[in-house]
């Protein structure tokens, strides 16, 4: 039995039954201890090929059968943590293709101008990886502003495609939560809970044929 096999097992399990304790109780299993717990006991077949495309990359091409994800949110130098890279470490074991727009190289001296190269390349490679992505995850850091994410967000908000993640901190939370609330857009408060959200998402679109082959 492969690993994929086994987690839709277990998954099934879970979704019947829950998970019961020795002395009964039933409790809740998150997709991250799932995945934790796989990585730990099949490491050889965590291997997946999970890819991640920049807007510097070489090869622009997703990887054939993969979920495309589009890393939106904070990213002001300085001022936000490097999420994206806590996000995919832990999101190996996903058939999935990445879009990250983080540059380590950005250059503070590129005019944020239409007729800017770099800036126009950067712009454009943004708003045709969040045309092309399959699911949209969007985390909002506390401490940032964040203001190109918030306009992303309400131009994606009704795209059905979209996971937030916004912690307490965050200077518009809860303008971001109502939005969300009446979007139907899954929430989170951190962002473990987040990455199981994803996974959970990854695995329902994989589970029904929404792949693009």
């Amino acid at each position: 039995m492969n690993r994929r096999n086994f987690k839709e097992i277990i998954h099934e399990a879970v979704q019947r039954f829950g998970v019961m304790t020795m002395d009964g109780e039933q409790n809740e299993i998150s997709e991250l201890k799932i995945n934790e717990w796989l990585d730990r006991n099949y490491p050889e077949e965590n291997k997946t090929n999970m890819k991640i495309i920049k807007p510097t990359s070489d090869d622009q091409n997703p990887k054939e059968g993969s979920i495309r994800i589009f890393l939106a949110g904070s990213i002001e130098m300085g001022a936000a943590e490097d999420w994206q890279t806590a996000l995919t470490d832990r999101s190996e074991h996903l058939n999935v293709t990445f879009y990250n727009p983080r540059r380590e190289e950005w250059d503070s001296s590129w005019t944020q101008e239409q007729k800017s190269p770099q800036f126009n390349y950067q712009v454009n490679w943004e708003l045709d990886m969040l045309d092309d992505a399959d699911l949209i995850f969007m985390y909002f850091s506390p401490g940032t502003k964040s203001p190109i994410s918030l306009m992303e967000l309400g131009a994606y908000g009704s795209s059905n495609k979209m996971i937030v993640c916004c912690p307490e901190g965050f200077w518009r939370r809860g303008n971001v939560e109502i939005f969300c609330t009446r979007h139907n857009i899954p929430f989170f408060s951190n962002l473990d809970d987040a990455i199981g959200g994803l996974a959970t998402k990854v695995h329902l679109q994989q589970r029904y044929s929404k792949v693009r082959w």
